[in-house]
């Protein structure tokens, strides 16, 4: 019977609790961040700087210009043909080619790039507009 009686005690006190504590979490929500929060941010910024590697880090600009140079032109060489980068290359409305793009991403999404060309090319053809998917049934 005593464990009854606390725990109902218990459940009695807890709106106030509650209330007291929603209170005070307004109250610091709706005050401007402080210098700690500012402080904390720069600690965060300086361990994860911290973390990475300098192997990882480029220590000439140098050097960053012409590993950028390389990449590009090993893209340039080594790039897959695929329908939706032909087409952004050859449409001249802009509105066309983010509907193309927008479309092979959504089908990107989980699926292989061999399986959604074949699936894309008769999608473009079908809609080859967003104006004609909006009106399809």
């Amino acid at each position: 019977m005593k464990k009854l009686q606390a725990s109902v005690r218990s459940h009695k006190k807890q709106p106030a609790n509650h209330k007291r504590r929603r209170t005070r979490a307004l109250s610091s929500s709706q005050a401007k961040p402080s210098s700690l929060d500012g402080l904390a941010k720069q600690k965060r910024e300086e361990l994860l700087q911290a973390s990475v590697s300098p192997y990882h880090l480029f220590s000439d600009v140098a050097d960053v210009t012409a590993f950028r140079s390389n990449l590009l032109s090993w893209y340039d060489q080594e790039k897959r043909d695929l329908p939706w980068r032909n087409l952004a290359k050859e449409e001249a409305n802009s509105d066309r080619r983010a509907y193309a793009v927008w479309v092979s991403e959504v089908m990107l999404q989980q699926t292989q790039v061999a399986t959604v060309i074949d699936y894309y090319t008769r999608w473009m053809q079908k809609w080859p507009k967003l104006q004609d998917l909006a009106s399809a049934s």
